[in-house]
């Protein structure tokens, strides 16, 4: 091909990566670098469109201290392949073995945490570094859709997005893997192109592709020998599941799944959007009077008359179920079938009958109406921030009570006041606990003597703002667009705050002015349990 033209995949990659709007110009990406030919292959198809894209380009490679001279190898094969790009490429090395000994978990899942850990601590680093100069903005850019209607023509800032090389078999793999296991709809509707701050620009394209592009453009690679081992559960329908199926059912089967699981990703968005209109209706949310009665004590979270429940079909009951259990921040990953089957039993059962949920919500049949109430302080996610800071050994500071004050935004978008603030723990830790169970999504630290005067836990408000450095803030609305937040979803978002403005934008950013540094003496942690990782 010409010198100056891109490779047909590179040309996917581009075309997917604007029509997805992964990267608008003046973005920066870190890929996750591995070494490995996907990882690879998505290095060298980022770094040929990054003047098409007008984007710059890092890497991180994560060393798990397992496997020996093979991860050190890999990782010389990621600097060095970095390099022959032009690109940085950070190399960090953990002790996977040794945090999953810590945290409870298997190894491959605290290597897993580990990595997105630090992938986010460069994002970080590197959104610091942009914001420290005054004024330094990166080059306008918008969307093909133009600037957004809330906030006018707003110059682009440049965001910065963890690219990681999953592809159009993993996708397939995925569903499988849920399907065997025991799944719902979400579960069967594939690796999505983009999730947050983490981007797929390699989610169209299969394996095959992958290798031929690789080897058409003489980019190293290597191999992880694990990748290789059928005991592993993905390694098997990889090597074993898929192939006998692309041999004697269907050469197009990988294919055939990603066109179903789109489908499948349609009706699971038509349910949970069909089961928010019944929760909207049923809590009363859109009447002021019911939505009043509805929002009980804090011991009685929420209240459903079990007569305005859809009496078919069955999988719209299930999904009503889920919506009013996600308002009650019980994680989707805590809630099985038998929990969603329990609670339908109680909604058309009798008097008296009571189930017990994880995250301290049980739900009780008081006539014709199900309550969710918190089952008890002893059960900690609903336990008042007073008896938190009593646990720590440290009395709560006058001014430092939750304050539930529910403001700004529609009114059927938000929690009411109780379960908003039921959703938060609060306590006082050791810095030796918080270095060994680091922030997560949901779990944030902060300078307890940094915070000015009374913690509130609310939604945004008009003219809040966010502190991303010492130099440098934002608007929260404006965060939120860079985030790519869907508009009908900001007036949802649990916002935490002090007298000094926003401290935490819950699954987003925590500000600039509380954060935890070597001087801090007391560390305060602040934990949302409506969360996807539960906190």
């Amino acid at each position: 091909m010409p010198i100056n033209e891109n490779h047909p995949l590179e040309k996917r990659v581009y075309d997917r990566v604007r029509e997805q709007n992964m990267i608008l110009p003046g973005d920066g990406v870190i890929v996750g670098l591995s070494a490995g030919p996907d990882s690879a292959c998505l290095l060298s198809a980022l770094c040929a469109l990054r003047k098409r894209l007008n984007t710059e380009v890092r890497a991180v490679h994560v060393h798990h201290g397992l496997r020996g001279e093979e991860a050190d190898r890999d990782a010389e094969a990621a600097e060095k392949l970095a390099d022959s790009f032009g690109v940085r490429c950070r190399i960090v090395q953990i002790d996977a073995a040794k945090e999953a000994r810590e945290t409870g978990t298997t190894v491959e899942e605290a290597g897993r945490n580990a990595r997105y850990r630090i992938f986010r601590e460069e994002k970080e680093q590197w959104e610091a570094e942009r914001g420290m100069p005054a004024g330094k903005k990166g080059k306008t850019g918008k969307s093909d859709g133009g600037p957004d209607p809330e906030e006018g023509p707003e110059k682009h800032t440049g965001r910065i997005h963890i690219a990681t090389a999953h592809h159009a078999d993993d996708s397939s793999e995925t569903v499988l893997m849920n399907l065997f296991r025991g799944t719902g709809l979400r579960g069967l509707t594939g690796i999505p192109a983009v999730t947050g701050d983490i981007i797929r620009p390699l989610i169209g394209e299969y394996r095959e592709d992958i290798l031929a592009y690789l080897k058409e453009k003489s980019v190293p690679w290597v191999t992880d020998s694990t990748n290789l081992d059928t005991e592993i559960t993905r390694n098997y329908i990889r090597h074993k599941v898929l192939p006998g199926v692309r041999k004697n059912v269907n050469a197009r089967a990988a294919e055939h799944i990603l066109l179903a699981a789109e489908d499948i990703a349609q009706a699971d968005a038509y349910f949970r959007e069909l089961a928010e209109w019944h929760c909207v209706r049923m809590i009363g949310e859109d009447d002021p009077d019911r939505k009043e009665a509805a929002a009980c004590s804090v011991r009685k979270l929420l209240k459903i008359h079990c007569p305005d429940l859809p009496a078919k079909p069955e999988i719209l009951r299930t999904y009503l179920v889920r919506e009013i259990l996600r308002r009650l921040g019980c994680p989707a990953k805590d809630i099985g079938r038998n929990h969603i089957r329990s609670i339908l039993d109680i909604m058309d059962g009798g008097t008296g009958r009571k189930v017990m949920l994880p995250y301290g919500v049980n739900v009780e049949k008081e006539y014709e109406d199900a309550v969710f109430y918190a089952a008890g302080e002893e059960q900690g996610p609903q336990r008042k921030p007073d008896t938190d800071f009593a646990a720590a050994g440290k009395a709560c500071p006058e001014g430092m009570r939750a304050q539930g004050t529910v403001t700004g935004g529609p009114e059927r978008e938000r929690l009411p006041e109780e379960l908003l603030k039921a959703s938060f723990r609060i306590e006082i830790i050791s810095a030796e606990e918080a270095a060994k169970n680091p922030d997560t999504t949901y779990t944030k630290c902060f300078d307890y003597d940094k915070i000015q005067g009374n913690l509130s836990f609310r939604y945004r408000t008009e003219g809040d703002r966010i502190r991303l450095s010492e130099q440098m803030s934002k608007s929260l609305h404006r965060l939120m667009i860079d985030e790519k937040v869907p508009r009908q979803e900001r007036n949802r978002i649990p916002i935490v705050s002090d007298g000094d403005g926003v401290l935490w934008a819950v699954g987003y950013r925590t500000g600039w002015n509380a954060r935890v540094t070597e001087q801090t003496d007391t560390i305060l942690r602040i934990t949302y349990n409506g969360g996807k990782d539960g906190g």
